[in-house]
């Protein structure tokens, strides 16, 4: 009796365990994956979500501010319109780290450089008078070179007796030795001194001391005397035109002062393309010589630097 007791719970037992195991295989599992409808419900879901997301934002780039170098190119009269662009970078806030002066940009680069006031330095240029030129020929049909010193007068008036290495912006300017043509660079001594050097140049001075004269053809020099200061940005001042420079009338007899600034006026716009920018100034038609249009030449000076600087300072992040 015991024996089929036994038999029956064991029979009973595995019969149990048989149901159970065939009931869990046909209940779905909570793993199972969806169906081709339930995909599809739920990508339109995710696409109706879809402008609740935002791109995360994108760090800005640090944007470096160059060092700012300026070459305030030849031209004697015509490089009075050097004090209206510097105004234009005073405007806008530019810092200057560096001025070179050719020829007669020398003067306007000293005056500004003294205490790095644009108005300074056009409130001088103001002042310049045919007194102050080489006898008062600019003014009369012919001109013939004399010395610096009739200059000296207004230069020791705007500059006095300031040291270059005390300028409030670092100036300086290139002459060249007669006697082996090398380009010699006025960076210390009394500024006055320096621009008398760098300015002496014909038809307008003889050489200083009979020995020196400024370099007007210096302007690879000065992109390379500049980067060896950490110069990142240099902008070339031209104020050149593609008119008469010198006309018959200003000349006695001294035709290679034509030659002169003409092949100066070519390597002034050749050498655009090693500078970082170029500021073009619209002075004609005036001369070399009009220094009587001072004011006018200015003025030009402004506008084109305002056009200029806009674009400078949008494109470097001033």
């Amino acid at each position: 009796m015991q024996k089929n007791r036994l038999y029956f719970w064991i029979v009973f037992s595995v019969l149990s365990w048989q149901l159970a195991a065939c009931s869990n295989l046909q209940r779905p599992s909570s793993r199972q994956r969806p169906t081709f409808d339930e995909g599809k419900k739920k990508s339109v879901e995710l696409e109706d979500r879809a402008e609740e997301f935002q791109e995360a934002p994108v760090r800005p780039e640090v944007i470096k501010v160059p060092k700012v170098g300026v070459i305030l190119g030849p031209g004697m009269a015509l490089s009075l319109a050097h004090a209206g662009v510097l105004k234009a970078f005073d405007e806008s806030k530019i810092p200057v780290e560096h001025i070179v002066g050719i020829g007669w940009g020398s003067v306007v680069g000293a005056l500004y450089s003294k205490q790095g006031m644009s108005n300074d330095a056009q409130w001088r240029i103001y002042k310049l008078k045919k007194e102050d030129l080489p006898g008062k020929s600019f003014f009369s049909s012919s001109i013939k070179a004399d010395s610096v010193g009739s200059m000296r007068g207004f230069l020791a008036d705007g500059l006095q007796k300031s040291l270059m290495e005390k300028s409030q912006i670092p100036f300086s300017c290139p002459t060249t030795a007669l006697r082996n043509g090398k380009t010699y660079w006025q960076r210390r001594g009394r500024l006055v001194d320096a621009v008398s050097r760098c300015i002496s140049f014909p038809p307008l001075f003889k050489p200083f001391s009979g020995k020196v004269a400024g370099d007007l053809f210096s302007m690879q020099a000065a992109v390379e005397h500049l980067k060896q200061r950490g110069i990142d940005l240099i902008i070339y001042v031209d104020v050149f035109h593609k008119g008469e420079l010198l006309s018959a009338d200003n000349l006695t007899d001294n035709y290679s002062s034509f030659l002169l600034w003409n092949e100066i006026r070519r390597l002034s716009q050749n050498s655009h393309a090693m500078m970082g920018e170029v500021i073009q100034v619209n002075t004609g038609p005036f001369g070399l010589v009009d220094f009587d249009k001072k004011q006018v030449l200015v003025k030009r000076g402004e506008s084109a630097g305002r056009a200029a600087v806009k674009q400078i300072v949008d494109k470097y992040g001033f």
